[in-house]
Parts: structure tokens; sequence; C-alpha cells
């Protein structure tokens, strides 16, 4: 297409270069990426937005040197934005230089503290530098400021599943000092139960319904599920009746149901069971397992 845009249009090819170099980045070609968007910045050296994603591809390809550059550029054209000194911390690990990278990180939390972005960000080098407890912190910092915040607790989880001591560890720190936020206690406790550690799912579970935090048929049914792992199925089966007393139209709890019927040798119960759980969802496939097992 570019081909096509007359030369004087300048601003319909800056964007047509823009747009086809993040193509580029999403399917995995900075190198042709690259190439776009050296040709934008020779139409708008000081587009911010060009400028950070060459610098951004410049850093995948690592041409470190470049990318460095063109961050200090990022620096220079807004010194209140965050995303050079980001930057610049990153090239500064690759460099092997974590006191610079200390310090630009203190440059961009300190443009903006309320910003639970900020915190993933940081968490995001500090992985890179092998500080996992420092980014495991910033995680859980992101989380107290934004509870909704997706991306932080998708790479809290994560952390779990990579370095599961530093994520238990910064976990527990934040429980003991914050035991009324129930968030904590619930992330703590998918993560145990993620690794099999289910007791220790069960006792954070547990807490956050005890201690009135949180109470919704989900965490009835991780304790079900947690009981049904650690074989008592008794227990689990009056927790998978009491998320069902709460939803009784969730197609996994009555799959899970179906599963502990089926364990204490109550196979017609197992199998009404597993027809609740397709009348909720007809294109369940492990209702449909569930079924033929039972």
């Amino acid at each position: 297409m570019i081909e096509y845009v007359p030369a004087d249009e300048l601003d319909v090819r800056l964007r047509a270069y823009v747009l086809r170099a993040g193509i580029y980045n999403q399917t995995k070609r900075p190198e042709q990426a690259l190439t776009d968007l050296n040709s934008a910045a020779a139409l708008a050296p000081d587009s911010y937005a060009v400028v950070y994603q060459k610098a951004n591809t410049e850093y995948t390809l690592g041409k470190y040197a470049d990318a460095k550059a063109d961050y200090q550029k990022l620096v220079r054209l807004n010194a209140r934005a965050a995303e050079g000194y980001i930057g610049l911390a990153r090239v500064a690990v690759k460099e092997n230089n974590l006191g610079t990278a200390n310090e630009m990180l203190a440059q961009a939390v300190g443009i903006d503290p309320n910003n639970a972005e900020i915190y993933v960000r940081r968490a995001s080098v500090r992985r890179l530098m092998g500080d996992h407890n420092g980014a495991v912190d910033d995680l859980i910092l992101a989380l107290s400021s934004d509870n909704k915040h997706d991306r932080a607790m998708a790479d809290l989880i994560d952390y779990g599943n990579t370095n599961y001591a530093a994520t238990m560890a910064g976990l527990s720190n934040a429980v003991q000092q914050a035991p009324q936020v129930g968030m904590f206690r619930y992330i703590r406790a998918v993560i145990a139960q993620a690794h099999y550690h289910y007791l220790a799912a069960i006792e954070d579970y547990q807490a956050i319904l005890d201690e009135n935090l949180y109470n919704y048929h989900g965490i009835y049914a991780s304790i079900a599920e947690c009981n049904y792992c650690l074989g008592n199925y008794t227990k689990a089966l009056d927790n998978i009746d009491r998320a069902l007393s709460m939803d009784r139209n969730n197609c996994g709890h009555f799959v899970l149901r179906s599963k502990i019927l089926r364990a204490l040798g109550q196979y017609d119960e197992a199998v009404k069971a597993a027809a609740d759980a397709l009348a909720a969802d007809r294109q369940s496939c492990p209702a449909l397992a569930e079924m033929a097992m039972a």
C-alpha cells in the first residue's frame, strides 16, 4: 500500500509505516518493523510514539546501543513519561549495570508512584535482573493500588509457576501486613492449589470464609476440589453442594460433584450430576466425559 501513497502526503505515509511496523512486530518480524520505523523516524524524528516503538524494536533485536540512544531521546522529548526510564533500565540490565538500572527504575516510579502499571513495569525489569523478591513485591504493590489489574494478577500467578518460593514469601508478607485484604490470601491459595499444596490452599480459603473477607460459590468449589484431590470425598461433597446452593447453573461445579460422587461409588447420582452439568452447558466436553465415566 505504501508505494501508492503520493510522496507529498507525508502524514499518510507516516501512519502507514507505523501501522505496518506494528503488524510486523505483532507477527514476530522485528527486522522488517525496524526498516519501516526508520522510514517513519525520517519523516517525524521527534514523534514520541515513533521513537518509542523504534527503541522497543531495537531492544528486541539486541541493538542495545541504538535502543539506549532512542530511550534517551524519549526522556528528552518528555521527561515526565516513564517509558524512557523503563527502557533505559532494561538496557542497563543487558549492559550488566544494575546500579544504573535501579536508578532509572526509581526515576520511573517517582514520576507516578500511585499508578499500578508502573509497578508492573518495574517488576518486569526486576525479574530480568534476577531480583525475584523485588519483582513479586512490585506485583503485590500494583494489586494493592488496583486490585483489578489483570496483568499484575496474571504475572503474579505466572511467577508462582517459575519461582514458587519467592511468590509465596511475598504473598505471606502481604497477608501478615494486611490480614483483612482477602485478595492476598486468595491468590496465595490459588497458587498453592495449582502446585498441589492442597492443605495450605484449604487453610487460606477457609480463613477467607471464617473472617468474612469473601463469601462466594467459587471458594467453596475450590475447597471441594482440594478435598477431592486429598481423597476427602465426604468433605468435598459438602463443599460442592454449598457452592451449588449459591449457583445452580454452574457446569463446572456439577462436573466436580459428579467426580466426587463417582469416587464415593454413588454412580447413579454421579450420572445425574453429569446430566445437570450438561443442562447448564450442552457443549461442555468435561461434562460429556464425566457422563461417560459415570
